[in-house]
């Protein structure tokens, strides 16, 4: 998060050794474009690159879907919002979606039951996850930061934390954990971090 690209990330990371994945994630999907290019100018590993294919796509942030199951019917994934909401990646909170969902359908199968009521143990076991607690966690977590980013004080806030906090609470934070001791190292460095984190918890 900063001025330069709003409420959103950047990411690099290199694909082999001569192709890399560059991307911008945002709210605000008015300006992702020219973010991104210029995040891409800036960079002087991409000085001599190549773009050799664009996509892109929405990822839902709001949370788990109010139900995700119906008779003959389970979503997995984005279609069920099991999304880490502050950095939008998914792989991990959809592959442990994946296993209780294919868990489910092999019970169905075998009981020749497809309703909605049996296919709820599903969607009951993914909520009661560590997956889906954090799903639920990182939704609450930036419904706030959106609510804070309308103050105009939000950036110099998060720019004076993050200059130099350590990475490893930043991990942490985004995976939706508080760790207790590392919170309170980090929270003597940097009283200002109480002022934002008061409105989470």
């Amino acid at each position: 998060m900063g001025r330069n690209i709003g409420l959103g990330y950047l990411w690099l990371y290199p694909r082999s050794g001569t192709e890399a994945n560059v991307g911008v994630g945002s709210i605000d999907s008015k300006d992702v474009v020219s973010i991104l290019t210029n995040f891409i100018k800036n960079k002087p590993e991409l000085r001599h690159a190549k773009i050799v294919d664009k996509n892109g796509d929405t990822i839902p942030y709001s949370g788990l879907l109010p139900n995700f199951v119906d008779n003959g019917a389970l979503l997995i994934g984005d279609a069920a919002g099991q999304v880490s909401n502050l950095v939008g990646g998914g792989v991990e909170t959809t592959l442990v979606g994946a296993k209780m969902a294919s868990q489910t359908i092999t019970e169905s199968v075998k009981l020749q039951n497809y309703s909605a009521e049996h296919l709820k143990i599903y969607e009951d076991n993914y909520r009661n996850s560590y997956a889906g607690i954090n799903v639920q966690k990182t939704a609450k977590y930036l419904s706030k930061i959106i609510e804070l980013s309308k103050k105009k004080d939000l950036f110099v806030y998060i720019e004076e934390i993050l200059e130099d906090i350590e990475p490893d609470f930043i991990n942490e934070i985004v995976g939706g954990n508080f760790p207790k001791v590392m919170f309170i190292k980090e929270l003597l460095k940097h009283p200002l971090l109480l002022t934002l984190l008061k409105q989470f918890i």
